[in-house]
Formats: C-alpha cells, sequence, structure tokens
C-alpha cells in the first residue's frame, strides 16, 4: 500500500504522523490475523509453537500439492476414462465447493475444517482417499491418463514461476 506523500518542502504535520502509524501498525495486525488464520489451516504446522512465516507458506505449500495429488486420485478412482468431457467442470465446483469466500463477514468465524495429525502419524497430511467424492451419481470406470490440466506437469510448470520460487527444506521437529 502506498502512502500519499506531498512535496518534500513540507514536513508530515504529527497528526500525519500519527495516522501513518496507526495505519502501518494496522497492516501489520491484519497481516499477522491472515499468517496465524493460514497456519492453522495447514497441520505440518498447526501444533508447533515457533513457525516462522515462510515456514508457514512452505508448508502451506506443500499440503496445496498433497490435497491436489489426493483429489486427482480420487478423480481418478471415481471417474475413470469416459468422464473426460466433464472432468474440468467437475474438479472445479468441486474445489469451488470446498473454498471458502474471498472475504468472509469478519463476525462471521469458521471452524477449523482439518483435525489437528496424531502425533504418531509418518505423514503430516492424512490420506484424502476416505473423503466422499460430490458427484456418486457417475460410476467408477478403469485408470485413465489424468486430465492435462491436472498434470503434474502442468502443475510443475505453475510451481516454477516466480510466486513459487521458495526454497523449500523440511523440518522434522
Amino acid at each position: 500500500m502506498k502512502m500519499v506523500r506531498f512535496s518534500s518542502c513540507h514536513s508530515p504535520s504529527s497528526t500525519q504522523m500519527v495516522a501513518r502509524k496507526q495505519l502501518r501498525k494496522h497492516i501489520r495486525r491484519i497481516r499477522e490475523r491472515e499468517y496465524s488464520k493460514l497456519r492453522a489451516l495447514v497441520p505440518a504446522v498447526a501444533t508447533k509453537k515457533k513457525v516462522t512465516k515462510v515456514q508457514v507458506i512452505e508448508e502451506a505449500v506443500r499440503y496445496i500439492e498433497e490435497l491436489h495429488t489426493a483429489l486427482v486420485e480420487r478423480f481418478r478412482q471415481k471417474h475413470g476414462c469416459g468422464a473426460e468431457s466433464m472432468a474440468q467442470e467437475t474438479v472445479r465446483s468441486f474445489v469451488t465447493q470446498m473454498m471458502p469466500p474471498l472475504r468472509p463477514n469478519p463476525q462471521q468465524s469458521r471452524p477449523h475444517p482439518h483435525p489437528h495429525p496424531h502425533p504418531h502419524q509418518p505423514h503430516p497430511y492424512p490420506s484424502m482417499t476416505n473423503i466422499p467424492f460430490p458427484h456418486p451419481a457417475v460410476q467408477p470406470q478403469p485408470p485413465c491418463p489424468v486430465p492435462a490440466f491436472l498434470s503434474a506437469c502442468s502443475f510443475e510448470k505453475q510451481r516454477k514461476r516466480a510466486s513459487f520460487l521458495l526454497k523449500k527444506r523440511r523440518k522434522d521437529c
């Protein structure tokens, strides 16, 4: 967010300086609150006491990748090759149903959607194979190649963009 600056010959008034300080503080609180929400949604970091913002983002990316893989596998198991024509719309609909609105009402709180991982689980993300798929009317058919928009190759291309260039390191502590 850019602050309005007036000509350099006029120094900001004390009121302006206080207002800017309050605005920076407000923005910092919003940022911290949003990181806290993200952290609560990612099982690998939800229960850890000390986690950096970078670790939260890295684990969120890993968790999204895990969910993507599970969704592709679930789609293969339930729909097979015969449902290729409706694949894109089905997955888009499923993801849309699972996503919260971008700007929820501030007074409205969402329940935590993911249980905390069991301490003896080897992997931080539980298996997604027991999640019911929203379209049970389609009969399963033999497995087939993944639709292009869900392929690991296309996902890898997206990951290599600047927004995903985080150095990934996993800490088991």
